[in-house]
């Protein structure tokens, strides 16, 4: 007999068994017998998975813990007859020895999965273990024992940790090694730096993001004064905007040639989103005042503290929290008049669309995690967090430093799996940082780095 008729045999033996029990149980009624097959629900029971931590000395241990199985969800794929997994299960996961409940259609069995159907099949019992260090075929034949449905069965183990970030170099930007100072942003799938030399001049350099290795090139601007200003750079509308030290603006369609714009008083930007570009005025002038444009002329917005906690210098980022609700932030150091501890930033948000003034978000005893005063100091938003780059002196000399926050800006903490690699921790070169898509990007004079979160590298 060949294996395929010994296997259909064998679930056959099954079907008969199973029709005489129900005819056993049903002898006035007429048992119909089904050519259905298919598997509705597949659930993982409890996992284990092995935790290496190492010690405040180097040294390395294990431990293992227990987690729930059910919440890493299963997509089965009628169509092409998968059932995998919608995210990896976390590093270290145990998956030779696997309890799983399924939902199904007709007789089913199971074996470690080949090209082939092999003889092993075994009937499934969801008090089994199974292995799934290889992938598993899981076979259903219907009532009728005419033909059955295959399907394809993998656990994937992710192979770093989901919560850990990998720094990958990306080609030099050999320009940029001198510059005195540079911002960059990205519009489309292009990253812009804009730069300026020991004199003033500027140069805007240009890569595609999607292309691997990195290509880039540079222009030196047209219509920019020597003392523009780079960190007041933003994209707003697909235009670049910028102001100069005096509160002249400019924009520009490549971020190459520049042409000057009229406003009614001079302004410095200070942010952008994708519903307005926002200003305050010219830094040195007094008093404070803010206002935002959607396009079309220039519209107060009011402050909920002091003028004097409002930083001269800023990193801004816009976010999209996961309410869906719109907010700019913007950071930097405090005046040396300003109340307080001059060694952090002031941290002050913006709720778009809501007519409500920026908020300044107090660094008192209910928020311990402030965000210190950092040279290049950089934000960005990344997976919902808001990721701070910058660098500080201390004795050593300056420090590449990282700094996140998970609650929209209100607190900040280094993170152990976010350190800036050993190319650019000790740089003294500006500093600049922005994100897209998966990936965020820093630049530290010439060295670029791309950054990214390791859940998205293993689905």
């Amino acid at each position: 007999m060949q294996p395929i008729m010994r296997n259909l045999a064998s679930a056959l033996a099954s079907i008969i068994i199973l029709s005489l029990i129900i005819s056993g149980c049903k002898k006035e009624e007429e048992v119909e017998y089904s050519s259905n097959c298919y598997i509705s629900s597949f659930t993982l029971g409890a996992m284990k998975r092995v935790v290496h931590v190492t010690s405040s000395s180097g040294s390395d241990s294990t431990y293992n813990v227990s987690f729930t199985g059910s919440l890493y969800p299963l997509v089965i794929n009628q169509r092409e007859q998968t059932i995998l997994l919608r995210d990896s299960l976390p590093m270290g996961t145990t998956v030779s020895a696997v309890v799983v409940s399924v939902g199904f259609n007709g007789v089913l069995m199971h074996q470690t999965w080949s090209d082939e159907p092999t003889e092993d099949w075994i009937t499934y019992s969801s008090k089994d273990s199974l292995d799934f260090s290889q992938p598993r075929r899981f076979r259903v034949i219907p009532s009728d024992g005419v033909g059955y449905r295959d399907y394809f069965v993998r656990l994937d183990v992710r192979t770093n940790e989901a919560t850990s970030f990998t720094w990958n170099p990306v080609t030099d930007a050999t320009t940029l090694a001198e510059r005195a100072s540079m911002k960059a942003t990205t519009r489309d799938t292009d990253i812009y730096v804009l730069s300026t030399d020991s004199a003033g001049k500027a140069f805007a350099t240009k890569s595609n993001m999607t292309q691997m290795p990195a290509v880039w090139t540079e222009s030196a601007c047209t219509g920019l004064p020597t003392n523009v200003d780079v960190n007041s750079l933003q994209v707003f509308k697909s235009k670049f905007w910028i102001t100069d030290s005096v509160g002249q603006m400019y924009q520009s369609d490549d971020c190459i040639l520049w042409s000057p714009e009229a406003t009614a008083t001079p302004l410095t930007l200070i942010a952008a989103s994708d519903y307005a570009l926002y200003a305050r005025n010219a830094v040195g002038t007094s008093p404070l005042s803010l206002c935002y444009s959607t396009g079309t002329g220039w519209t107060p917005i009011g402050i909920d503290e002091e003028e004097s906690l409002f930083p001269t210098t800023t990193a801004s980022v816009a976010i999209t929290q996961e309410n869906g609700i719109q907010r700019v932030l913007i950071a930097g150091p405090k005046a040396p008049t300003a109340e307080g501890n001059d060694s952090t930033c002031a941290v002050w948000s913006l709720l778009e669309r809501f007519d409500e003034p920026w908020t300044y978000y107090s660094d008192g005893s209910a928020y311990v995690y402030t965000l210190p005063a950092m040279s290049s100091l950089n934000i960005v938003e990344y997976n919902y967090w808001l990721i701070a780059f910058g660098s500080r002196m201390d004795a050593d000399g300056p420090t590449t430093m990282c700094y996140l926050s998970q609650d929209n800006g209100i607190t900040w903490k280094t993170f152990s799996n976010l350190t800036a690699p050993t190319s650019i921790s000790n740089t003294t070169s500006p500093i600049t940082a922005v994100a897209s898509d998966e990936y965020f990007w820093v630049l530290a004079g010439s060295k670029v780095w791309r950054v990214r979160l390791n859940s998205y590298g293993e689905n």
